[in-house]
C-alpha cells in the first residue's frame, strides 16, 4: 500500500518488504468479488512509473505473497535492488543495514559515521 503513496507524493525512496504485484489479482485468486475491492494496489503499475530507487526484501518461503512478485516488481521498476532471504512472511530477519545502506546510498539519509 505504502507504493501508492509514491503515485500521488514526490518521495525519495521505496522500501518494500513482502509486497504483491496487484492486490486484486492476489484476491481474485481466492475468488473474492471484483465488485468488493475499493483500492486495487496496483505496485506493479506504480513501479513502472516510478523513477526513484526501489529497495524490495522478500522471503523466498513466503507463501502470503510468493517471491515471484518481488521478482516481478524489480523487474519492471527503473531502478531497483532485490533482496531475497530464506524466511517466510512475517519472519524475516530485520534488515536494518539494508535498508540504512540504501538510503545512504541514494542519498535520503547521510551515512552513519562508524566509531572510531
Amino acid at each position: 500500500a505504502i507504493a501508492q503513496l509514491a503515485a500521488r507524493r514526490a518521495v525519495a525512496a521505496l522500501v518494500l518488504e513482502s509486497t504483491f504485484e496487484n492486490f486484486e489479482e492476489v484476491v481474485m485468486a481466492y475468488g473474492v468479488p471484483r465488485y468488493l475491492l475499493v483500492n486495487q494496489f496496483d505496485t506493479r503499475g506504480v513501479l513502472a512509473k516510478y523513477d526513484g530507487p526501489v529497495l524490495l526484501l522478500h522471503g523466498t518461503l513466503d507463501r502470503t505473497f510468493d517471491a515471484r512478485n518481488a521478482r516481478a516488481l524489480a523487474a519492471v521498476a527503473r531502478r531497483a535492488t532485490l533482496h531475497l532471504d530464506t524466511c517466510g512472511h512475517n519472519d524475516c530477519p530485520a534488515r536494518w543495514d539494508l535498508v540504512l545502506g540504501f538510503l545512504a546510498t541514494n542519498g535520503v539519509i547521510r551515512k552513519l559515521q562508524e566509531d572510531p
